[in-house]
């Protein structure tokens, strides 16, 4: 649309081909701010750790970009999900289950 100018969203970059713009997407497990204009602008999402960007197992959270290793609910909790991104992603227990 020439009608306006906008930005890339947030987990695209700005893509130039001969002469064509286009919001191309980060990676998987990766994001960007909005408006991020190159391929490097892509850095490993929440829920994440390690260089390579890899999702937080179920039980785990990450809730800061740049962790080395997701951080384990706490006894008696889990997280059923992939990639939990915060502590309260991590949900006790039902009735006579445990979690070490």
């Amino acid at each position: 649309d020439a009608a306006a100018c906008v930005a890339c969203p947030v987990a695209t970059y700005l893509q130039l081909d001969s002469g064509v713009a286009t919001c191309e997407r980060c990676p998987a497990y990766h994001t960007s701010p909005e408006g991020s204009t190159a391929p490097e602008d892509c850095i490993c999402a929440l829920g994440t750790k390690g260089a390579a960007c890899e999702p937080c197992a179920p039980g785990e959270y990450g809730e800061v970009i740049g962790l080395d290793a997701c951080v384990r609910c706490k006894a008696g909790s889990y997280s059923p999900a992939t990639q939990a991104q915060c502590k309260d992603a991590c949900i006790p227990c039902p009735g006579s289950l445990w979690s070490a």
